[in-house]
Parts: C-alpha cells; sequence; structure tokens
C-alpha cells in the first residue's frame, strides 16, 4: 500500500502469526521499506514471533541509518522483549554516549530486560541517574527503582534533595520508596 498507516498495521498484525510466511514478509519489509517507522514496527514483530534472532542480524540493523534513529530504536525495543543475556555486549554500546538519547535510553531498558543484574548496568544506571541530560537521567532513574537497587539509595537520596529539575527529584523520590518497600 502507499499509505505507511496501512503497512505498518500490517507488520503488527503479523507479529501475531507464528508462520514462516509472516517471517519472510516481516523480513522483507524490514529490508525494503523505505518508511523507517514501518521497518523498526516490523523489527519489533519479528522479535514476537522469531526468538531465535542472533546478535549479528541485529548489529545489521543497528548500523542502518534512519530519521531520529527510528531504526536503531525498533531494534533495541525488538532486544528487550527478547530478553537475552547474548545481546548485552551490544547493548553497552549503545548506551554511550556516542548515540542520541533515544537510542542510548532504549538501550538501557533493553539491557536492564537482558541482564537486570549485571553490575556493570547499574554502575552505569547509578552513573547516568546523576549526570546525564534529563530524559536520559529519568529512565536510569525508573530503572534503578523498577530494579529495586538499593546500593543507588545514595545516589538517588542526592539526586531528590540536590537536582534542580523537580521531575528528576519526583523520579528520585518515586525510586526510593519503591526500592524501600
Amino acid at each position: 500500500s502507499e499509505d505507511y498507516h496501512i503497512r505498518k498495521a500490517a507488520a503488527i498484525a503479523l507479529g501475531s502469526r507464528f508462520t514462516e510466511g509472516a517471517k519472510r514478509a516481516l523480513r522483507t519489509i524490514i529490508e525494503s521499506d523505505k518508511n523507517d517507522e514501518v521497518a523498526a514496527t516490523a523489527i519489533v514483530s519479528m522479535s514476537s514471533i522469531d526468538p531465535s534472532l542472533g546478535v549479528e542480524y541485529f548489529k545489521t540493523l543497528l548500523g542502518r541509518s534512519s530519521w531520529y534513529e527510528t531504526v536503531k530504536i525498533g531494534a533495541l525495543t525488538a532486544i528487550e522483549h527478547l530478553a537475552d543475556g547474548k545481546f548485552v555486549p551490544l547493548l553497552k554500546e549503545y548506551a554511550s554516549l556516542r548515540y542520541n538519547y533515544g537510542v542510548r535510553q532504549q538501550a538501557l531498558k533493553a539491557w536492564a530486560a537482558c541482564s537486570s543484574a549485571d553490575p556493570q548496568l547499574i554502575d552505569a544506571l547509578i552513573s547516568f541517574a546523576k549526570t546525564d541530560i534529563l530524559p536520559v537521567r529519568t529512565t536510569a532513574i525508573e530503572l534503578l527503582g523498577n530494579l529495586r537497587v538499593e546500593r543507588s539509595l545514595p545516589a538517588l537520596q542526592e539526586v531528590s534533595d540536590r537536582n534542580g529539575d523537580s521531575d528528576i527529584r519526583k523520579a528520585a523520590i518515586d525510586a526510593i520508596e519503591k526500592i524501600k518497600r
């Protein structure tokens, strides 16, 4: 269809069909659709029906250039859904300052889904909670609360006491309450 909304809806629907035909159709969409949103949606749908997707496949997808990094964010969302520790080395790279904040936020979420007890993840979250830009800080703080990371309490307390942004302070207070429950 010429209408990307219809193509995107088709990609979503294919994500509930556990057939080889659906996998082939999604791969075709991922490889050839000119709309990045449609391709990203197909990537997420593919992760729902094909848990065998490997690191090399995602390296290829993450290497694609797209408007506002939509394809990278879609690939990282798919990795989050797969929640497999084999992706952690790849996710560490995309959580770095080399990438825009949307990519970094999704990389952190995916990393937490793949290896929530990873000490490097916890260190990164604590660091980002204190020093990164607001959207990444918020994500890091929320993840620390959701993962109930007790060793992050001093950093979260500092953020809640001293940060100039009221939303960040509120997120830190909420995270502290979750951890202490």
